[in-house]
Parts: structure tokens; C-alpha cells; sequence
């Protein structure tokens, strides 16, 4: 009995000191049953009282002795737990909200945890201080290295940080880091325990069986450039550098809002239509996500906007539909594959060799990552250096200097970004009179022509001084309104004729446009296979002038030039037409419009000439004549026609009306025995051909032939406001004359009173 009240008083005594010597070693203000606050040099991530999740509260555990040896043995851990193994008594601490504590510190106050909210809305308990950051995909890691200035808190990441070379650049230590995760969806659960983390970092994708690891995770989404930098805000909390995550937010903000500034000022009009593939050209993605804001951002519209979901494969016909101006490839793209590949070479980037690789250091400049704003600078100051102008290696290196103190070389940042983005091509696609459409790059700043009716067209709507080769017929007639008011484009190359162009001269000039004759369709191929532009100018009636002259103006950008042209041409059509349409047959004089070679060639039916005379209440008596060439005509011809008025062309040496009228061979035609021979006026400009001023040709004509129905029509007035407007001269001040007639008309007719004004829109 005594022996056994001895043994009791000997264990009592042995308890009490156990206890005493707890008190005595516990740190300062701390009870031996309170959790000790860890610190960076002692704490271990697999510790229970900084890393235990809700789900498996951390037990209070209390020393028992052994019956056999008295050595002090714990409580065993639950089996429906994973509360890893702590020596020390530790109880559940109430969480409290993060912005309760100021940093982590060593004081014993400090809680051992706190809550951050992450992307997905969610509440994650983590600890206070977090040691060892998990991060599950590129961008989180370079997030943390950016906010922590490196890479030493990162305890596992995913298999593309680790062999990426700008991270390595950045931090070589990166590379030692164990790899946890392939692409951040396929998650190696072992590999992340074995690294002993404080929390995980991952995207909300890689979601699935996380939950069973047991270690706390915050989830990113990354959707949009707002989710940049709502991602930096969420890895600030966690890892308590608050300031500084707000300090890169507001700076990605600033450069991001003043690029908008600058192309939210860009016409959609003029905007790159972007195409912006990932795993390969015919994978892209879809619209209203990251990469359709990244391309608006940059002042571009998105080729893929009407898909619906996120990256898709599409086919060939698609992209060809979208007819994207700029192709942005993935880093691992090959550009020079693509502007090589002949299924590709009608795509209009790749014609105009705009296909370019994303630039990538650390991170993608085309991704959801801090650089993004960097690709978005890159893409719009190289599309559009009007309106935004920024040193694009000065602003590479600001921006890697920030976000991970490196000093990035200007070679280097010139390797990084490859070619700049060439600027926006705009570009029109116009009707040509041959019936093709051709698209014109514009500006059209370099013309060439081998063809006079072209070279009056353009002057007509203004843009004559973007000629650099023109015909030898428009050089030789130095007397013509064109020279006249342009001296120097006599001095211009010569590139030939209508019918014999110098192709390797034209490809010597460099020219945005050719302009030939549609008819001249071997010279339209050839110069199109040899890469140039070439309108086909047709203008053979006259629908067909109004539609030339409007397409030119649009291919030359004149559309309100060519606009007041076929208001004020279809007015006097208009004008003539209202007075001659109803005309019978009998009250239209028969003519002949002596052509090229004098009175032996005239217009026939497919020429314009043929269709001025019938609207001008006139016969074409050549009408049967075939092709849109003056044609041959003989003597026998022209006796049986037997017209009742001749007309001569100007611009010709071979026959005049004092010629023809005093030709024995034609003594019996009508018009000559009665004295009907004329000039076609005028003498500075052909009023006659397909050109802009056969306006004045058409009114010219019908008061001839019918002068009781026009007689109130002033020619030469219509002719002063019709060169004042399109030529800033008058028809009288170059010199310009209209030839005197005399024909009666067939019969006479009641007149109509009418005037033709050459005024925009107007008509008296």
C-alpha cells in the first residue's frame, strides 16, 4: 500500500514538472495551449496549424504517459482525417477577414491564417504567410515572380514555365523548380505533396480533383484584360504584397487607357480586319473573349467575331470569307509557311505579306498575361503610326524592368518583337468596265496609262499630277486642254500606245494602278500576271462612262468629284433626251462621223460616238458597222449611206470639211451637195470619244441637229462652267472654241424652250 501512494506521488510529481516546463519554455505572452505562430526560418508547410484546411480541423493534443516507459506519447490522429503529424498543442483558430492583419510578423497576435477570395467568387482559407506557392499554368508563375521579384516562393510549377526561356532569362533558378503539372488541366497530385505547399495557384479549368489534395486553392480566370489584372490583385492577397500587385495593375491600366485614346480614333473603316490562329492556321478563337478585346484594343476589327465558345477549328472558305488584312500566328506559328503556301496566296494579308509570330518573353504578348498590353502596343503602333507613336523598345524595356527588375537589351527587345506590323493597308474593290473586279490599294499615288481617254478621266476627277507614264497620242497633242493645264506630262515616260504597251517600262514605274483599254484584254492579262493593278477602262455608251468615271473615283478616292460628273452627265442626257426620245424617224437626220482616217473610217454601233449621235435625235448611218475601233469605210459605202450631215474629228490630219467638200467622188451625197461638212468640235479636247467632256459632245450635237428644239442652249456657257468646276479654268480662257453650223433640221419642229446646266444637280 505504501509502495503503491509512493509510485502515485512519484507520477503526480513528474506531471506537474512536464508542465512546468512547458510554461517555462513557451514564448512570451503565449499560453502552452495556444497555436504557436509560425516564422519564415521555422515553419514547415506540412504543419497542420498554417496549412489545415476547414474540412479537417487541427486537433488539440495532449501528452499521456506510457505505462511502460514514461516517455510522453500523442493522442493517434483520427483515420477519417489528414491532419498531419504536430508535436506541439494546437487548437482550431477562428478565421478572421485578411484586412484585419498588416503583415505577417512573429508578434503572437498574428492569426495563423486568413481568407482571400479568388476569381471564381469563392472564399479560400490560406496561410497567413505563404512559403510555398504551387502554381498550375505559365501565366500565375510569372504573376508571382513579377509581384515577388522572383521565384524563390514558387515550390512546384507547370511544365511550360519551366523550360520557357524567358523565364529562365529572368530567373535561372526556374528550371530547378519541380514540374507539378503538364498544361495546367492534368494535374500530378503526388508531385504537388511532395513539395509541401501553403496554397495552389491554378486556373479554373484545372479545377477537377484539386479538392482531394488537401491543401488550400485559388482559382484564376483569365477571360479578359480585366482578368489580368484582377488575376495580379488575387496573387498580391495571396501572397500579401498587396501595394505591390496594385502598383503593376495601375500601371498595365495607364498604357492600356492610352491606347485606347489613340485607336478608339481610328474609323472602322480604316481598320486591319485581324485573324489570330493558336495551335495552327486553321485554329482560332472565338469572339466577345480575350483575343477579340486584345485586337479592338489595338485598333483592329476581329476576323472570328462570329464564332460562339472559345478556340475552334475552322476550314479555308471561312477565313477566306472573313478576308482578314493581318494574320497574327502563335509564338510556335511559321509565317514565311504560310505566305509561301499556294492555297494561301489569295488571303489579302498574305498578298500583302502581313502574316506575323505574336512576340513572347516570359509571357505571350497575344495571351491573357501582363505583356498583352505589350502586344497590343506592338500591333497598333506598327498598323497605324499616324495616330499612335510609341518607341516600342523603350516601351519593352520599361515594362520588364517594372514587373521583373531585368534590364532588357535593345537587341534583345528588337529579337523579341521581329517585324513590326507593316501599316494598315486600305484597300477598295471596284467594277472595271471589262466587268472584273479588281481591288486597288490605296492611296493610289502612281498611275500609268497607255490609253488618252484615261488620262482625260483622271484629269477630270482630279488627280492628273499621280501620273508618272503616260501615251505617246496624249505627249504629242500639246494644243490639248490635258497638256494645257498640266505642262509637265509631256515630259512624263512614255509606255507606248493604245495598241502597243512597253510592259517592261510600266513594271520599271513602279505604279499603284494601270490603266489600259478593256478592250485590250492580252495586255490586262499579262501586266496582272506580272503582280500590278490594272482597271479596264470601258466607256462605250453611256451608262458605261458614268459607271468608269464612278469606279475611277472611287479607286483614286475623287468619289465627290465623280459624283458632280455624273449628276451634271446625267442631267444633259436627261436634258437632250426629253427633247429628241420621241423623235420619229424621218425628223432624224442621218450622220457620218468621219473618224482616225478622215472621211474614210467612222464609229461603228459598239462605239460610244454611235450612241452620242442616236441620242442626240441623230442616225449613225456606220451603225452596222462591227467592233469598238474606227472601221474602214470606201467610197461605194459612204455613197450609199448618202448621210445628210458629216462630221470630222479633230484629231486627225487626213481629211477636212473643205476636203471633203471638194471630192468629186462624193459630189452626190446629200450633206455635201447641200454644204453639211463640220468640224466635231472642240479644238482643245475631243468631244467625241469616251471621255468625261463628251457631256458638251452630246449637247453640242443636238443642238446641230435639231436647232429649233435647242436653240436656247448657250454650248459655249455650258462649256465655261463645265471646265471651271473640274478644271478651275474656263473652256474659252484655254483657248477652246465650238464650230459655227448651219443645218436646218429635217423639219421643222415646235421648240421647247430648255436650257442644259452644268451646275451639280441642277437642270433648268
Amino acid at each position: 500500500m505504501d509502495r503503491t501512494l509512493t509510485a502515485i506521488l512519484l507520477v503526480a510529481t513528474i506531471v506537474a514538472a512536464v508542465v512546468a516546463g512547458a510554461a517555462i519554455f513557451a514564448p512570451a505572452g503565449q499560453q502552452p495551449d495556444q497555436p504557436q505562430t509560425p516564422t519564415p526560418e521555422s515553419t514547415n508547410p506540412h504543419q497542420g496549424i498554417t496549412a489545415a484546411p476547414e474540412s479537417h480541423p487541427t486537433l488539440t493534443i495532449v501528452p499521456t504517459i506510457s505505462p511502460t516507459n514514461e516517455t510522453p506519447v500523442p493522442t493517434p490522429t483520427p483515420e477519417n482525417t489528414t491532419a498531419p503529424e504536430v508535436t506541439a498543442n494546437v487548437t482550431e483558430t477562428t478565421p478572421a477577414s485578411s484586412s484585419d492583419w498588416e503583415d505577417s510578423g512573429s508578434d503572437s497576435s498574428t492569426p495563423s491564417y486568413r481568407t482571400v477570395t479568388d476569381m471564381n467568387g469563392d472564399t479560400v482559407r490560406i496561410p497567413y504567410t505563404t512559403h510555398h506557392v504551387v502554381t498550375l499554368y505559365t501565366p500565375a508563375a510569372a504573376m508571382v515572380m513579377a509581384i515577388d521579384g522572383d521565384a524563390k516562393r514558387l515550390a512546384g510549377i507547370d511544365r511550360f514555365a519551366s523550360i520557357d526561356e524567358g523565364f529562365q532569362t529572368i530567373d535561372p533558378s526556374i528550371s530547378d523548380i519541380p514540374v507539378v503539372s503538364g498544361t495546367g488541366i492534368e494535374v500530378n497530385k503526388e508531385a504537388i505533396l511532395a513539395v509541401h505547399p501553403d496554397v495552389i495557384i491554378a486556373g479554373s479549368w484545372s479545377k477537377g480533383g484539386l479538392d482531394e489534395v488537401g491543401v488550400p486553392v485559388v482559382y484564376l480566370n483569365t477571360n479578359g484584360f480585366d482578368d489580368v489584372t484582377g488575376a495580379l490583385t488575387v496573387i498580391g492577397d495571396v501572397l500579401n504584397k498587396k501595394e505591390r500587385a496594385e502598383d503593376l495593375v495601375s500601371y498595365l491600366g495607364d498604357r492600356r487607357s492610352a491606347l485606347v485614346e489613340m485607336t478608339g480614333e481610328i474609323p472602322e473603316a480604316d481598320q486591319d480586319n485581324a485573324y489570330i490562329t493558336w495551335r495552327s492556321p486553321l485554329h482560332t478563337f472565338a469572339g466577345g473573349e480575350f483575343h477579340s478585346q486584345w485586337a479592338h484594343d489595338a485598333g483592329c476589327r476581329f476576323a472570328s467575331e462570329e464564332l460562339v465558345g472559345h478556340r475552334q477549328e475552322v476550314n479555308f472558305e471561312q477565313v477566306a470569307t472573313w478576308s482578314p488584312d493581318v494574320i497574327i500566328l502563335s509564338n510556335n506559328g511559321d509565317p514565311q509557311a504560310l505566305l509561301t503556301d499556294p492555297a494561301w496566296q489569295e488571303i489579302k494579308a498574305v498578298k500583302h505579306g502581313k502574316v506575323y509570330r505574336i512576340p513572347r518573353f516570359v509571357g505571350d504578348w497575344g495571351s491573357p498575361v501582363p505583356e498583352a498590353v505589350l502586344g497590343m502596343e506592338w500591333l497598333a503602333n506598327g498598323t497605324y503610326p499616324e495616330t499612335v507613336d510609341l518607341d516600342m523598345v523603350a516601351e519593352a524595356q520599361d515594362f520588364y524592368s517594372l514587373f521583373y527588375d531585368y534590364d532588357l537589351s535593345e537587341e534583345e527587345a528588337r529579337e523579341i518583337m521581329g517585324p513590326i506590323p507593316a501599316p494598315h493597308v486600305r484597300t477598295v474593290t471596284v467594277t472595271d468596265g471589262a466587268g472584273r473586279d479588281v481591288e486597288i490599294r490605296l492611296p493610289v499615288e502612281r498611275i500609268v496609262t497607255n490609253y488618252p481617254p484615261a488620262v482625260r478621266m483622271v484629269t477630270t476627277l482630279g488627280a492628273a499630277d499621280r501620273f508618272v507614264g503616260v501615251d505617246s497620242i496624249t505627249q504629242s497633242q500639246t494644243d490639248q486642254f490635258v497638256c494645257l493645264l498640266n505642262p509637265g506630262i509631256a515630259d512624263l515616260t512614255c509606255v507606248g500606245n493604245p495598241r502597243d504597251l512597253n510592259v517592261e517600262t510600266v513594271l520599271e514605274l513602279q505604279p499603284d494602278l494601270v490603266l489600259v483599254a478593256g478592250w485590250n484584254k492580252e495586255s490586262l492579262e499579262d501586266l496582272e500576271d506580272k503582280g500590278l493593278t490594272v482597271f479596264g477602262v470601258v466607256a462605250e455608251n453611256h451608262d458605261q462612262m458614268k459607271s468608269t468615271m464612278s469606279q475611277l473615283g472611287k479607286a483614286l478616292g475623287s468619289d465627290d468629284a465623280a459624283t458632280d460628273f455624273t449628276e451634271i452627265y446625267q442631267n444633259t442626257l436627261d436634258a437632250v433626251t426629253s427633247q429628241t426620245g420621241d423623235l420619229p424617224e424621218e425628223q432624224r437626220p442621218k450622220v457620218y462621223l468621219g473618224g482616225w482616217n478622215g472621211i474614210s473610217s467612222s464609229a461603228g454601233g459598239e462605239m460610244f460616238q454611235s450612241s452620242l449621235i442616236e441620242a442626240a435625235g441623230g442616225e449613225n448611218v456606220a451603225s452596222e458597222l462591227a467592233g469598238t475601233r474606227w472601221a474602214d469605210v470606201n467610197t461605194e459605202q459612204l455613197l450609199a449611206w448618202d448621210p445628210d450631215i458629216i462630221f470630222l474629228v479633230q484629231y486627225q490630219s487626213v481629211s477636212t470639211p473643205e476636203s471633203v467638200m471638194s471630192d468629186p467622188d462624193l459630189h452626190s451625197i446629200t450633206a455635201v451637195k447641200n454644204g453639211q461638212v463640220y468640224w466635231f468640235p472642240s479644238n482643245i479636247c475631243e468631244w467625241d470619244s469616251p471621255s468625261p467632256q463628251t457631256a458638251l459632245g452630246l449637247e453640242w450635237t443636238a443642238k446641230t441637229l435639231h436647232p429649233d428644239l435647242f436653240k436656247d442652249t448657250d454650248v459655249t456657257a455650258d462649256a465655261d462652267s463645265f471646265y471651271e468646276q473640274f478644271y478651275g479654268t474656263s473652256f474659252t480662257e484655254l483657248g477652246g472654241t465650238v464650230p459655227g453650223t448651219t443645218f436646218p433640221g429635217l423639219k421643222t419642229t415646235t421648240p421647247v424652250p430648255t436650257t442644259v446646266s452644268t451646275e451639280t444637280g441642277a437642270e433648268a
